[in-house]
């Protein structure tokens, strides 16, 4: 599925929220416990090994 604003994204032991998507599919997410704080990261697409995405809803 492709992830929309909202969406959880999963990795094996980590989760983020999907912030905003790009037109070619990367994605900027917000994470907590990521280098000890709540970040904005960027992604590629596919979440760079996302094991996927969950909607809440």
């Amino acid at each position: 599925a492709v992830p929309q604003p909202g969406d959880l994204i999963v990795w094996d032991e980590h989760i983020g929220i999907v912030e905003s998507v790009n037109p070619d599919g990367s994605m900027t997410t917000i994470e907590g416990n990521s280098s000890d704080a709540v970040t904005r990261r960027q992604h590629g697409a596919g979440g760079d090994g996302a094991v996927g995405y969950v909607r809440l809803g």
